[in-house]
Parts: C-alpha cells; sequence; structure tokens
C-alpha cells in the first residue's frame, strides 16, 4: 500500500509521509504509556510482593506439639483447614531433632493413635497434608524422611474409603562401617520409648511372642534375629531386628537394647479387624523354611526357643541394669 503513495506526486507524498510520522508518534506514546488499569495491576503486585520479600525467613524446627495440637478427624467431619503453613527446608540436623521428638509417646494419644492418626477414624488425605508441610516426603500412601545420621522413619497407611485403617511405622538404619556407632545412638535417642523394655512396662505380657533367626544379613555380616511382640486386644504389634552372635551350631545370643536394634517396626490398627494378625504379619508361608506351616509358629514361640517364659524376662529386665540379652535356640539349622 505504501509504495502505491509513494508513486503519487509530491504533494500526496508529504501527507502520506506526515500520516506515517503520526502513526509511528502514536503508537511509541501507547507503549510508553500502558493503559491505566494496566498500571494499577502493576502496582498492585508490588506492594504485595514488597513486604514477603523483605519479611525474614522462620527458623524454628516444627515440633510435635504443632502435629498433635491437630484433632484427630472422623471419616464424616469436614477436613479443617491445614494445620501449618509451608516450612523452609530444613537442615538433617533439625530434621533429627524434629523425628526424635515426634517418636516421643503421648499420652493423650496411646497406641494405636499415632500423632492424633486412629486407625477407623482419621481421614488419609488430611494426614498426608499435614506431614508434607512438616518437610516429609509424601506419597499416595506414605510418608518418609530421612535426617542425619542416617535417622530415617516411614510411615504407611491402610486406607478404605479414605479413611485411615491401619498405620505401619518404620525406623532404622543401615550401615556396618565406621559410622554405624554414631547411627545406633541416633535411632537409641529417638526410639527409646518403644524399647522392649518400655513396651513391656506399658502394655504387659503380649499376647504371642515368636524370636527367631531367619538368615544371615550378608557374607561376614553375621546372623540377625527377629523378635515379634504381638498385642491382639489392644491392637499393636511391634518387630525388633538386630545381630545375632553365633555361639554354635543352632544356639544364638541376642541383645535387646537398642543400641543393638536396627530396626523397628510398629503395625497399628484398630482391634478386631483383622482376622488372623499373626498370618497377617508373619505368614506362615514366610517361614516355611523353618517348618511345616500348622507348626511354625510353635517352633519360634519365645518360650520354646529361649527356655523361659517371657514375664520371668521382663522381671529380669526390671531388676537388672545390664543390657537385656538372652540366648535362645534357632529351630532350623
Amino acid at each position: 500500500m505504501y509504495i502505491r503513495i509513494f508513486s503519487l506526486e509530491n504533494g500526496s507524498c508529504l501527507f502520506a509521509i506526515l500520516l506515517l510520522t503520526l502513526i509511528g508518534c502514536q503508537s511509541r506514546n501507547e507503549a510508553a504509556n500502558p493503559p491505566a488499569m494496566n498500571v494499577v495491576e502493576q502496582a498492585a503486585t508490588v506492594a504485595l510482593m514488597t513486604p514477603t520479600m523483605n519479611r525474614p525467613a522462620a527458623t524454628t524446627t516444627p515440633t510435635a506439639t504443632e502435629i498433635r495440637a491437630q484433632p484427630a478427624v472422623s471419616a464424616t467431619a469436614t477436613p479443617p483447614p491445614p494445620m501449618l503453613t509451608p516450612k523452609p527446608t530444613l537442615t538433617s540436623e533439625q530434621n533429627t531433632a524434629m523425628l526424635t521428638e515426634l517418636l516421643q509417646m503421648d499420652s493423650s494419644c496411646p497406641l494405636p493413635c499415632w500423632l492424633g492418626i486412629v486407625p477407623g477414624e482419621s481421614q488419609l488425605d488430611p494426614v498426608l497434608t499435614r506431614f508434607k508441610e512438616l518437610g516429609f516426603r509424601v506419597g499416595l500412601t506414605s510418608v518418609g524422611m530421612l535426617a542425619a545420621d542416617d535417622f530415617l522413619m516411614t510411615l504407611e497407611f491402610g486406607s478404605s474409603e479414605g479413611t485411615v485403617t491401619t498405620i505401619e511405622v518404620t525406623g532404622g538404619y543401615d550401615s556396618l562401617d565406621e559410622e554405624s556407632l554414631a547411627f545406633s545412638q541416633a535411632f537409641a535417642r529417638g526410639w527409646q520409648d518403644y524399647s522392649m523394655k518400655e513396651m513391656l512396662d506399658r502394655y504387659g505380657m503380649p499376647s504371642h511372642a515368636f524370636l527367631f533367626s531367619p538368615y544371615r544379613g550378608d557374607p561376614g555380616g553375621g546372623p540377625t534375629y527377629r523378635l515379634y511382640l504381638f498385642y491382639d486386644s489392644q491392637g499393636i504389634v511391634v518387630e525388633y531386628e538386630g545381630y545375632a552372635e553365633q555361639l554354635q551350631d543352632s544356639d544364638y545370643r541376642a541383645c535387646f537394647d537398642l543400641n543393638s536394634v536396627w530396626a523397628i517396626r510398629l503395625f497399628l490398627y484398630t482391634p478386631d479387624t483383622i482376622d488372623s494378625i499373626v498370618e497377617h504379619i508373619l505368614p506362615a508361608d514366610s517361614i516355611s523354611y523353618i517348618g511345616e506351616p500348622d507348626e511354625v509358629y510353635d517352633l519360634i514361640d519365645w518360650q520354646q526357643v529361649t527356655g523361659m517364659s517371657l514375664d520371668t524376662f521382663h522381671n529380669y529386665l526390671q531388676s537388672s541394669e545390664a543390657a537385656p540379652c538372652i540366648e535362645f535356640h534357632n529351630p532350623f539349622p
């Protein structure tokens, strides 16, 4: 179009040039001065950002009190708003301090309640949100955190129609190098309320207690042991894993102080909601190498393998300052 204009007479050319100049000036003015609405929006954005940029970041470590302050959420209740605002990234040491506090027993939330989470009552989604706000890694049904000194805690939730039905809490470390002492000490500090002695003191004699050495952990690592305590009427199962000392043939020695334990698992549920909790946690088929399925639990029964009742051993724990160790017979070669 402009080529045609410039092919006209001089007067027309001047008019065309003047017209183009005016259009160009108007365009530059519009670019330099955007519409009033845009100016207001930009000013509002700056006004909102400025306080946030100047506000000092929070550095305090979240506490167990903050989590436990949130009441249990029933399946029919309207989920409350998130309890905590997002926290800044914490150091490994701060995570360790938080995990240690979270693991402390709470008299207002006795097992199988865990940090205000009640199997059969609490809704899963708000629970996951709360842990996410504390810095845990969150999956569809699980959360976890690894802190300093390989201090690990994970939770796995069973659920039905959005309601928590079971809680599995796992903690442990796995190291055989020169740092293993630091790892075991961090683990022992965190799990001190869940030692064998503490569980027997708090909850009495379990419905079932099994002890056996399932395998050698790895070449040179030595044999291991597993100890299970079942509290059927209370909805509690606790499992301990540690290294055993092989005395001779099929005889072993295991110590149950927390510096000798490298993993603990809690399984929490509403009593009478699982038909056979022993078979659910420790299926006979999973230890069929010990014996026939119909006899395997008798072969690993605490009294059968130790020659001592659990009640007698508990009395020994209460009267002795020595490490709680016991010899037991492995039921298979």
